[in-house]
């Protein structure tokens, strides 16, 4: 019967047999779709412990039995020249295969808004020894899949028993590692081009991956995966234990890895992630070509040695290390020395850090002591002192600390880090030809600044080389300071003063203020300040014989105002800070400048 519509199936039997025989001769059954092909079953069996068949097609057209199995799933191509035979003996069947194809691509679908394509080269697939004993156990002898190119997948004595499978594959120098990694792991993301050798065996229980070991020489492959990318002709050898439990997380049980002249080896027991023979040069891998993962695409230099991971709650702590870096940073941050850690204790061997304008010396000691030496240091430095994976303490000094409102010299003080902070006490420095000293300053994050708290005391200092206060005023200070300041002060990523708050006391001796072309002079001005929101002063001046008062104000849009009496007269302040002026309080509303 001719069938006119491609959907439907047609069917041709014919069949020999009969009640007063045992068995039964397929001569000529045909199975046929027009869109998708026919398949022609020949044979029979002798008795019910006994059969021969043979099942042949020229081409299997894979879309249009995709969609009459309504997957949802496409591809493109064909199957060809499809050749099996199945004999049972004994109750058992063993089955030979064979097939071709053409290029052809499978799409998987993944979910409603993914889908994974996996491209399989021009190839010729055999299957030998397929022995089928029941639902619960068969096993096959090989399975090899050759290509026109030389290019070869060899499975040898797959087993299943009791719904697990065991499948070893041998990729012989094959381009067939893509579409298999792309099958294994439709979640990675895995492309490329190029031939890969090795061997790949996994285990599978209840169609669910549990575990595989990967044996695989990559180095003629170009691999992608996420944003790790490596070109053609650059060594990559892996070893690899891998298992999955039942929530389908992955877990890495071991993994030994050669990229180039780098190395790498891993061994996982659960929570505890063991690195050796820690050989990586992340200069020389990006000089190939070489794209690291985003994780390492920041980071430069080299590192070499061993270390012992922890982690019990999603996050990583050092159990035991023995590290060398050369120029190893991160970003802008250049590391050189030793590091060596005992538990919760560290050591280092002249670690010399250098990030922009800053750079120190570590020397180690005992209990995660460390005497830090520096030539420059700043206060986003003094920050990242405290992402320090421990908490260490010591000595620091300092030729230059450089801060928004000047630069500390000959800094001195004994340090701490705490859990979220960086803790200086017996803090002393000179600054503008006098000195400045703290019992303690306190240094951490506030959001996006940094944020230093003090109660500072200064002595001597010198505002005529006080270029930034100059700058504020738009003019010219002359006078030496003494002061008492409780401090709380916050810089933005560009090292500039964002806000303070703060109250004290500070002592102006021999001041001249240059104003209007005119200097006002002073033999001493006192200002006792608060500053919240707004700014709030009282101060007294003196000069020879006189005393003046005054108080000045100023609020949180900087808007001015105050007054200060001298000699009988009262003078309003007014206008935006800096930008203030002041007038005398007569009839007369005239301003007059001093």
């Amino acid at each position: 019967m001719q069938q006119q519509h491609k959907d439907v199936l047609e069917v041709r039997a014919k069949v020999v047999g009969g009640k007063e025989k045992d068995y039964l001769t397929i001569q000529n059954f045909v199975i046929n779709h027009k869109a998708i092909g026919a398949i022609q079953v020949v044979g029979g069996c002798v008795s019910q412990e006994q059969c021969d068949i043979n099942i042949q097609s020229q081409r299997i057209a894979l879309q249009p039995l995709l969609k009459l199995l309504q997957s949802p799933d496409t591809a493109d191509g064909s199957i060809e020249d499809i050749k099996i035979n199945s004999q049972l003996h004994n109750g058992r069947w063993v089955n030979y295969a064979q097939a071709t194809w053409q290029d052809f691509s499978y799409v998987k679908k993944q979910a409603a808004d993914s889908a994974t394509r996996i491209h399989i080269p021009a190839s010729t697939l055999h299957v030998s020894d397929f022995d089928w004993r029941n639902k619960q156990a068969w096993n096959i002898h090989q399975v090899v899949l050759q290509s026109p190119l030389k290019s070869e997948i060899e499975i040898n004595k797959i087993t299943f028993h009791q719904h697990q499978l065991s499948l070893p594959i041998t990729f012989n120098h094959t381009s067939y590692w893509l579409p298999a990694a792309q099958w294994l792991w439709s979640h990675e993301h895995i492309t490329g081009q190029g031939q890969v050798n090795g061997t790949l065996q996994l285990e599978l229980q209840h169609h669910e991956l549990t575990s595989a070991h990967i044996a695989l020489d990559a180095s003629d492959a170009e691999i992608s995966h996420a944003s790790f990318k490596k070109p053609q002709n650059i060594p990559l050898n892996i070893t690899s234990k891998l298992l999955w439990n039942k929530e389908k997380s992955l877990t890495i049980a071991e993994l030994a890895l050669t990229l180039n002249a780098s190395t790498i080896q891993l061994r996982q027991d659960k929570k505890h992630w063991y690195f050796t023979d820690i050989n990586i040069d992340l200069d020389q891998l990006k000089a190939e070509g070489i794209q690291p993962p985003d994780l390492w695409k920041p980071w430069h230099g080299y590192i070499r040695g061993h270390t012992t991971l922890y982690n019990p709650h999603e996050k990583f702590i050092i159990e035991e290390a023995n590290i060398d870096l050369i120029q190893f940073g991160k970003g802008r941050h250049f590391v050189d020395g030793q590091i060596i850690v005992n538990g919760t204790l560290w050591d280092v061997e002249n670690l010399h850090w250098i990030h922009e304008k800053n750079e120190a010396e570590f020397f180690g000691g005992q209990n995660n002591q460390f005497d830090i030496v520096a030539q420059s240091l700043d206060a986003q430095a003094l920050v990242l002192l405290q992402s320090l994976p421990f908490s260490p303490h010591g000595k620091l000094t300092s030729k230059a600390l450089r801060l928004p409102f000047g630069t500390l010299r000959d800094v001195s003080a004994s340090y701490k880090i705490l859990d979220n902070s960086l803790s200086l006490q017996d803090f002393t420095s000179k600054f503008y030809e006098g000195t400045l000293h703290a019992k303690q300053v306190n240094v951490f994050t506030q959001g996006e600044n940094v944020a230093m708290r003090s109660t500072i005391q200064v002595g001597g200092i010198h505002l005529n080389n006080w270029l930034w206060l100059h700058k504020q005023f738009d003019t010219h200070l002359q006078a030496t300071v003494y002061a008492t300041l409780n401090l709380y002060a916050e810089f933005d990523e560009k090292q500039r003063l964002s806000s303070w708050k703060g109250d004290g006391d500070v002592s102006i001796y021999n001041g001249i203020w240059l104003f209007h072309k005119k200097n006002i002079k002073a033999d001493k001005l006192s200002l006792k300040l608060r500053k919240r929101k707004e700014f709030n002063s009282t101060f007294t001046v003196e000069d020879d014989d006189d005393q003046g008062f005054g108080t000045l104000r100023i609020d949180a849009e900087k808007d001015v105002s105050g007054q200060f009496k001298w000699l009988d007269k009262t003078y309003i302040f007014s206008k935006t800070w800096p930008k203030f002026r002041f007038q005398e309080e007569t009839l007369n509303t005239q301003e007059t400048p001093q």
